[in-house]
């Protein structure tokens, strides 16, 4: 029979799983835990640490785009017909592993430079 974790127990899996489970997340690998809460990462509260700095309204933004990654019983998000042939052609680059270089990404940054 298999148990579920007990509070303040950690999840481990081995590193080849853990490497498949990077490279491409899916569904978790658990049932979400009501009432139960689990203590954050390091990495997590690093990074909660630099959007305690931004704006509110990026603030909003990131809490809006992290609650939709966290909820599992969330819809899909609608796409714009006009934007349809964009994220599918940004899709099929992504899957070719057709991405910009470093030097292309400081380039687009240092425009905002100016």
């Amino acid at each position: 029979m298999k148990r579920g974790l007990r509070v303040g127990q950690r999840a481990t899996m081995p590193a080849t799983r853990r490497r498949e489970v990077l490279s491409d997340p899916g569904p978790l690998p658990f049932p979400a835990f009501p009432g139960v809460s689990f203590p954050m990462t390091e990495l997590l509260e690093k990074a909660f640490e630099l959007v305690r700095r931004l704006p509110p309204d990026s603030q909003d933004d990131i809490a809006r785009a992290l609650m939709t990654l966290a909820s599992a019983d969330q819809e899909p998000e609608t796409i714009d017909p006009t934007h349809l042939a964009a994220v599918l052609e940004g899709l099929a680059q992504a899957k070719a592993q057709q991405f910009v270089t470093d030097d292309d990404i400081e380039a687009a940054f240092r425009r905002f430079e100016r």
